[in-house]
């Protein structure tokens, strides 16, 4: 260290080794010149190692450096050793024992008489306790998101009416046993598949979803009665109800039917089928938007 401190006597430099150590900085210098190079006891703290049983050369240091962040390390030496100027470093740090640490510091250079980077300094701050409790908000959200999602399928998978996840592009992404009982397909058969592809009349299914998707009131639901046709291909009357779904699985809409009765074709010109169900079990009336245009 006296030779890299030049002038600076041996209180100041003790004084500045206590202030490093204080604020839980590892410093370490590497003379161009010489090729002699110095690391801070914290940095062997950092580092994992005992002064004895690591030489204190770069190569040494990249070794501790997990693999991905060597050459961004080597990088900002350059850019250093080119430009003199300082650059901000971010690195992990891997023990012995395998424990991983995350490190930021900053790396500069100290020039010569003659202008040329004659010192390379560097410090390093072993920050993984500091991003751990940052983190910390963003692991509970990310807690609470999941929990959202286990009740959301537990739900799903114990209702009593067919449910089905539909994502923005209307393929269904999850349904539930009461789906495969309705429509006799296995959920996994479904899984993939466009909604409209379930009903013979697939422009009236659009139109629900166009209504949910635009609605200005999500937690309103549309209600269509819709004309569906299960694994057999016989048609039934069902009404779908479509709500807008919690930010889970990549749903963007929660689609249920219930079944109404079956379908006869007819012959007249007031519709292809007619449902068999009750007159007062129509569908509420809900303004039909167009599936083109904007």
């Amino acid at each position: 260290m006296a030779t890299s401190a030049g002038s600076v006597d041996g209180r100041t430099v003790d004084r500045l080794r206590a202030a490093l150590a204080f604020a839980g900085v590892g410093a370490w210098e590497w003379d161009l010149r010489t090729g002699d190079a110095w690391w801070s006891d914290h940095l062997y703290g950092i580092l994992g190692r005992r002064p004895d049983a690591i030489p204190t050369t770069l190569a040494s240091f990249l070794e501790c450096v997990v693999e991905d962040d060597r050459e961004p390390m080597r990088t900002a030496l350059r850019e250093v050793l080119q430009t003199g100027e300082t650059r901000a470093v971010s690195c992990r740090i891997v023990r012995p024992h395998g424990a991983v640490r995350l490190c930021r510091g900053q790396v500069g250079a100290v020039p010569d008489e003659t202008g040329r980077c004659r010192l390379i300094m560097g410090a390093l701050r072993d920050v993984t306790a500091e991003e751990l409790e940052r983190r910390q908000p963003e692991e509970a959200l990310l807690r609470a998101f999941r929990d959202q999602r286990t009740e959301l399928l537990t739900m799903l998978e114990s209702a009593p009416r067919a449910l089905l996840l539909v994502d923005a592009a209307q393929r269904i992404i999850r349904s539930n046993r009461a789906t495969e009982q309705l429509l006799g397909w296995r959920s996994g058969d479904l899984v993939g598949r466009g909604l409209p592809v379930l009903s013979p009349e697939p422009t009236v299914v659009l139109d629900a979803l166009l209504l949910a998707a635009t609605a200005r009131d999500p937690s309103v639901p549309v209600a269509r009665l819709v004309t569906l046709a299960g694994q057999d291909g016989l048609p039934f009357s069902a009404m779908m109800t479509v709500s807008a779904a919690p930010a889970a699985e990549g749903a963007r809409f929660v689609v249920m039917f219930e079944a109404r009765g079956s379908v006869a074709p007819v012959d007249d010109d007031a519709g292809r089928h007619a449902a068999s169900g009750p007159a007062d079990e129509a569908a509420p009336a809900v303004p039909m938007l167009p599936l083109s245009g904007s």
